[in-house]
């Protein structure tokens, strides 16, 4: 009779450890997930491709993860990565993360990327701390701007009354590179090792382009009066002065990184005709 009490007992004190678990498995951090917070669409589209993302120590280069592919689900992008359930942590961001480069190294000091792939949009966040603080399990929510390191050019072509544009190319620009991002840096983005070729703008009016000195434009045409086919003529873009959306000089040099142009050209039977603007590329601005 002794030996049944007691391993009545016992199996109480079981059942009442069970219930213990249960309620520290209640309390686990949740999963972090980035969600856009503020996409004004008169201005970008919301980016949603996939990201690499690093999360780091608070104010250490040490991983917490290291770069882990979050993907968008339609509202928030998630990687299956959860909250500390103590101390703070610091991120870094880029995208996509398949098809950006060959391959990408991230610290808490700059991101390196080899043969960022041609005519992607690569974006990128520097560290992201909370103003100096970290983000903890409690923060709401944890804002990073995504910022674009290519730039993007756009190329419009104007029928003549007489002359119909059949090809248009941008040549001899950088199509890829490596690329360097330094975050303490006030000119953070560098591009090496480049290699050149052409782009065609025929179908598509808007292309990523690495940074660098502005290139030409080719034009091919036919004309009516007199009938002629497959006329070409070359557009040096380096010699058009750019205008800002305010109408003010641009003063940048050549084609920089977080820039939007666009070139606007109409050909007629005596002369072509340029028009040429630059925006600042808007930032995407997404929350963690």
């Amino acid at each position: 009779m002794k030996k049944f009490f007691i391993l009545a007992s016992a199996a109480i004190v079981a059942l009442a450890s069970c219930a213990k678990t249960e309620v520290v498995y209640k309390d686990a951090p949740e999963e972090i997930a980035f969600k856009a917070v503020n996409m004004p669409m008169t201005k970008v589209t919301e980016y949603n491709s996939n990201l690499g993302v690093a999360a780091f120590y608070h104010g250490t280069a040490n991983y917490y993860f290291n770069v882990t592919e979050f993907t968008h689900d339609g509202t928030v992008w998630k990687g299956g990565q959860h909250w500390p359930l103590g101390g703070a942590l610091d991120f870094v961001a880029y995208g996509p993360y398949t098809g950006a480069a060959t391959s990408v190294n991230v610290t808490n000091t700059k991101i390196e990327a080899v043969e960022v792939v041609e005519d992607v949009d690569f974006v990128y966040t520097t560290l992201v701390d909370n103003s100096g603080a970290g983000f903890t399990k409690e923060s709401v929510s944890v804002p990073i701007l995504l910022k674009h390191a290519k730039s993007k050019i756009n190329v419009n072509v104007v029928n003549g009354s007489n002359e119909t544009v059949t090809k248009v190319e941008l040549l001899d620009a950088i199509k890829t590179a490596n690329c360097t991002i330094t975050f303490d840096d006030s000119n953070p983005v560098s591009w090496t090792v480049p290699t050149t070729g052409n782009f065609d703008f025929t179908s598509v009016k808007t292309h990523y382009v690495v940074p660098g000195t502005p290139t030409k434009l080719r034009i091919t045409y036919n004309s009516k009066e007199p009938v002629q086919n497959n006329l070409t003529v070359d557009v040096e873009l380096a010699d058009e002065i750019l205008y800002n959306a305010d109408n003010t000089p641009y003063t940048g040099t050549g084609w920089m990184s977080g820039y939007s142009y666009t070139y606007t050209v109409k050909i007629t039977s005596s002369d072509i005709l340029v028009s040429a603007t630059v925006d600042d590329w808007v930032e995407v601005d997404n929350s963690l």
